[in-house]
C-alpha cells in the first residue's frame, strides 16, 4: 500500500491514475479544503489532513497499518509569505519523514526541484534544499527525484504563465537561457519506476525532459501548436531582468516573476546517465509533448 501526498495536485492526479491502472492500492493524503472525492471514485482511500500537522500525519499511517511505500509530492511553490512555504515544505517533510521512519517504510519517494541546484536563493527554492538534507540525514531508503519545470494536461503552475505570455501578447521578448521542460507523463514513468527498484536507495537524479531548448523556441513551439502567429525577440538578460523586477513591484498579479526568470538564465544541461543506468527513462521532446499537452486541452475543453 502507498502512501501519497500531494495527490490532487497537478503531478498527484497523473500519478494516481497511472498507479491504479498498475493495481496498487493508494491512501491519499488530502487537505480538509481540498476536494478528494474524486480520487474515491478513481478506486483510491482518502484520508484528510495536514502534513504541516504531525498528528494528522500519524493518524493516517494509523488508520492504514499496511502502508509500505511514501510518495512525497505535497509543496507550496508559489507563495507571497516564506513562512508558509517553509511550513509546508520543511516542516511538513520533516513530519512525514519521522512517521515513515516509525512505520518501517520500506521506499520513500520524494519530489524536489532542479532549482536547488542553482545559486539563486529564493524561499522555495530554500525550502526544497532543507527538506532534501531531512530526507538524507533519515534511515530511509529514500530516492529523490528533481524535475525541471513540468508541464502537460492541467499545470496550473509551470507553463501557464508562458501560455498566457502567448495568448496576451502579440510581440514577445525572449530572454537568452536553455531550459530541459519535462513531460508531466516522464515525471510519473520515472517514480512508478524507481518505486520498487533497489538501484535507486537513497540515491537522488535530476530529471530533465528530452529536448534542450532555448527560451524563444519554446515560445515559438507553444505559438505555432495555439495557432498564434507571435513576434519573438531574444533581448539581452539584463535590461529584461530589470524590466521583470520592475513589472513584478507593480503588479498585483504578475504573469512571470523575477526569481523564475533569474533561476532560467542560470541553467545548464543536466544528464540522466545515472537515471539510465538505474531505472527505465527516456523522456519525449519538447515539441512533441506540447503537441499532446495543446491537443490534451483543446480536447478538455470541448
Amino acid at each position: 500500500m502507498i502512501l501519497i501526498t500531494g495527490a490532487t495536485g497537478f503531478i498527484g492526479r497523473h500519478l494516481i491514475r497511472a498507479l491504479l491502472k498498475h493495481g496498487e492500492k493508494l491512501v491519499c493524503f488530502v487537505k480538509a479544503t481540498e476536494n478528494g472525492g474524486f480520487l474515491k471514485k478513481w478506486g483510491a482511500h482518502v484520508v484528510y489532513g495536514d502534513v504541516t500537522s504531525k498528528n494528522s500525519v500519524e493518524q493516517a499511517f494509523e488508520f492504514f497499518p499496511k502502508i509500505k511505500e511514501v510518495i512525497h509530492l505535497a509543496a507550496l511553490i508559489k507563495s507571497t509569505e516564506s513562512k508558509e512555504q517553509y511550513q509546508q515544505n520543511v516542516v511538513g517533510t520533516k513530519n512525514v519523514v519521522e512517521a515513515a521512519v516509525k512505520h518501517k517504510v520500506k521506499k520513500f519517494i520524494f519530489t524536489s526541484t532542479d532549482f536547488i541546484l542553482y545559486p539563486a536563493s529564493n524561499p522555495y527554492r530554500d525550502s526544497k534544499l532543507a527538506a532534501e538534507k531531512i530526507l538524507k540525514r533519515s534511515e530511509l531508503n529514500y530516492t529523490i527525484l528533481r524535475p525541471t519545470p513540468v508541464y502537460g494536461k492541467g499545470d496550473d503552475k509551470n507553463f501557464i504563465s508562458v501560455f498566457n505570455l502567448v495568448k496576451k501578447y502579440p510581440a514577445i521578448p525572449a530572454i537568452e537561457c536553455i531550459m530541459q521542460p519535462v513531460h508531466v507523463d516522464d515525471v510519473v514513468k520515472a517514480i512508478i519506476s524507481v518505486l520498487r527498484n533497489p538501484k535507486t536507495f537513497r540515491k537522488e537524479y535530476n530529471l530533465p525532459g528530452g529536448s534542450v531548448v532555448s527560451f524563444a523556441q519554446i515560445l515559438k513551439i507553444i505559438s505555432k501548436q495555439m495557432g498564434k502567429h507571435r513576434l519573438i525577440m531574444t533581448v539581452p538578460n539584463k535590461p529584461l531582468l530589470a524590466c521583470i523586477l520592475a513589472y513584478e513591484l507593480v503588479s498585483f498579479h504578475p504573469i512571470v516573476r523575477y526569481y523564475q526568470v533569474k533561476k532560467w538564465t542560470l541553467n545548464k544541461v543536466l544528464s540522466t546517465e545515472d537515471n539510465r543506468h538505474d531505472f527505465e527513462y527516456a523522456p519525449i521532446s519538447f515539441e512533441e509533448g506540447m503537441v499532446r499537452t495543446i491537443a490534451a486541452s483543446a480536447s478538455a475543453r470541448r
